[in-house]
């Protein structure tokens, strides 16, 4: 399907300049086609809502990690590394790692509210982005727009980003082991 729409199109709206660039890759013929990227929003009151009265905290802070079952998403990994790494830290996992560790709680995705959601986002310490490979990474945006730390895997569409958000300092990329838990011991 793809490869007929890149060779017959009219034209293509990409989410990032990344996502662009891969596609081009992927399906050559894309080439000549007219596109534009049209970027998510970068306002944070697009990402959230205002907490409704009576929220309170839930307990202490704690390092909020998304992802889900696929490889490319780096979700295993990072959940075990950060759960050896940091074993009196709560840790909070938006997807499924299938293994089970004391600090960990794991949060099906697509299975939360909006609210529920805004909420792990509200209260985390910091967002762990392990992903190898991303379109635009919203979950970037929505930790961003609510003032926390984002620590993520390094990469060309992280770099997009840390481009075109402000500010840019909230965007800490890692690509070692050791690079992630250190980021992660300055937030805790």
């Amino acid at each position: 399907v793809w490869r007929a729409a890149a060779s017959y199109a009219d034209g293509f709206v990409f989410n990032s300049g990344y996502t662009r660039n891969a596609f081009h890759e992927r399906f050559p013929a894309s080439r000549d086609v007219p596109s534009a990227i049209s970027y998510c929003s970068l306002d944070p009151a697009e990402y959230h809502a205002p907490p409704t009265g009576g929220d309170a905290p839930d307990g202490e802070p704690y390092v909020l990690v998304v992802g889900n079952q696929y490889y490319h998403k780096g979700l295993h990994e990072a959940v075990r590394v950060l759960a050896a790494g940091f074993p009196e830290a709560r840790i909070r996992v938006l997807g499924e790692v299938g293994e089970q560790y004391p600090n960990v709680e794991q949060l099906p995705s697509g299975m939360l509210s909006n609210e529920a959601v805004d909420t792990l986002f509200r209260e985390c310490a910091c967002l762990v982005f392990p992903s190898f490979y991303e379109g635009f990474g919203l979950p970037v945006l929505k930790a961003l727009s609510f003032g926390k730390p984002v620590i993520a895997r390094q990469s060309q569409l992280i770099d997009e980003i840390r481009t075109r958000v402000s500010p840019v300092d909230g965007i800490v990329p890692f690509s070692r082991r050791t690079e992630l838990l250190s980021a992660v011991s300055e937030v805790l």
